[in-house]
């Protein structure tokens, strides 16, 4: 296994057999949102998603392991990846925080947010992009991000007010790659329209899916009150059979006509899936 980074020292060792306040500040990370997001951390749990936290850099402040490690996994990640403290805790404590009826785990780690900033998504040309508004359920949106990471996507994007990206179920259900693909909460689809406007005025083409058609609607809204720039061939196709998971795909490609047929193969679809090609003006998504 080789891991992102190495301790420039040796971390602070604490050892925690009480449900203290450290601890209820970990257990508030898993339950409670708004601790969650006004401390900036979450617990990750599970060897994958560790693994995966820990191969694509992720920063991780601490790590709370069980005096009982036996495994060669556990104790690699203790030696070799970088965290200000380490907590030894009771095997009580850790299957209470790991959410274990019986075993606990050996490993859990209290992952840092990233910022909520849309050019952390690198915007290659032909990029793929998928955005989902108000998702509410944690397991389906980590499912999501699994299934969206599989198919190559470069970046996902939440609008509006929607189930955590950080709740523990979410984290869980994307088996780890919440962490290998870039994931960015907005406050809405004007703020999305935008930076894919700012995108696209430097000549890079995105490919976007979308997982509900409110956000298509508001979208085309805003098509039909702009008469900005030149007129390029946008194609609304549903979703196809490898998107099964979304519940609708819209905008599969705007960008030169000539180019649209391989970035639809690209997403998974075909011509025959495409509805004609509706004609918008440059700019307005």
């Amino acid at each position: 296994m080789s891991h992102a980074s190495t301790p420039a020292r040796r971390p602070n060792t604490l050892k925690v057999s009480t449900r203290n306040a450290s601890f209820q500040q970990w257990q508030a990370q898993l339950t409670n949102r708004t601790k969650r997001h006004r401390t900036g951390r979450f617990l990750v749990q599970g060897v994958r998603p560790i693994t995966i936290a820990v191969r694509y850099g992720w920063p991780i402040e601490a790590l709370l392991y069980s005096a009982e490690i036996s495994s060669g996994w556990a104790s690699e990640i203790l030696r070799d990846v970088r965290a200000a403290t380490h907590y030894e805790l009771t095997p009580d404590l850790m299957r209470e925080l790991g959410e274990k009826a019986e075993q606990p785990p050996e490993l859990l780690a209290v992952a840092v947010m990233p910022p909520d900033d849309l050019d952390r998504i690198p915007v290659p040309p032909d990029a793929l992009l998928v955005i989902m508004d108000r998702p509410g359920s944690p397991g389906n949106v980590g499912t999501l991000i699994r299934s969206a990471d599989a198919l190559g996507a470069h970046g996902l994007i939440v609008t509006g007010h929607a189930t955590d990206l950080y709740d523990p179920r979410t984290v869980r259900a994307s088996t780890g790659s919440l962490f290998a693909i870039p994931a960015v909460r907005v406050a809405g689809p004007g703020e999305v329209s935008d930076w894919i406007g700012s995108v696209r005025s430097r000549g890079i083409p995105l490919n976007v899916v979308l997982q509900f058609p409110a956000l298509e609607l508001h979208w085309q809204r805003v098509r039909a009150g702009s008469s900005r720039g030149v007129e390029l061939t946008c194609r609304v196709a549903p979703a196809a059979r490898a998107l099964r998971e979304w519940d609708y795909c819209v905008s599969a490609y705007c960008g030169p006509p000539e180019r649209a047929g391989s970035a639809a193969t690209s997403m998974a679809t075909t011509e025959a899936t495409l509805a004609p090609p509706v004609t918008v003006p440059m700019g307005t998504l």
